[in-house]
């Protein structure tokens, strides 16, 4: 019994290391508390582990996401086994700055410490958004442009033409992944 106690505390650690080094935000909720938070979640969160750990996952959303993520985690808690994974949902993180990021919300049951718990695996999409509009959206007006302006005019060839068409399909296949 000792052995596999030993064992059973030997795994749970390499699983606490694997996770505090995942560079994408995780946190394991148990008993309606964050109860384990990675180094990638407390740099999303703006707290250090200390000031994040024993705390209700809503003191971390924002006014407009509170009630969506109230109503998953009372799902989760009524129970967490018959809900299986968690669909991916999206919800505001408020930093205590007052800031806020967008995030995709995951999350699935686990065993941790021999209670069931919830491994809650967070993806950030604010910085997707920012570079897609800033970046990516105005180059794909520009070659809707381009492209316009070549079918109107007799003088252009149909290679640029063509090569803008390719432009405008390679940008749109990018934003739509």
């Amino acid at each position: 019994v000792k052995q596999a106690q030993a064992e059973l505390e030997r795994s749970e650690a390499r699983f606490r290391d694997v996770l505090m080094h995942l560079p994408e935000p995780v946190f394991i909720r148990a008993d309606n508390r964050i109860s384990f938070v990675n180094r990638a979640a407390q740099e999303l969160f703006g707290l250090a582990e200390g000031e994040v750990l024993g705390r209700s996952p809503l003191e971390f959303c924002h006014d407009d996401s509170k009630a969506q993520i109230q109503a998953r985690l009372d799902a989760t808690q009524r129970d967490v086994h018959a809900i299986g994974e968690l669909p991916v949902a999206e919800a505001t993180v408020q930093r205590p700055d007052g800031t806020t990021r967008v995030v995709e919300v995951s999350g699935a049951p686990i065993a941790y410490h021999g209670k069931v718990a919830v491994i809650i695996m967070l993806r950030g999409v604010s910085e997707l958004r920012r570079m897609q509009t800033e970046s990516d959206l105005p180059a794909l007006s520009e070659a809707i442009g381009a492209i316009n302006r070549i079918a109107s005019s007799d003088r252009e060839g149909v290679n640029e033409l063509s090569n803008n068409i390719l432009k405008d399909f390679a940008l749109t296949s990018k934003l739509l992944k």
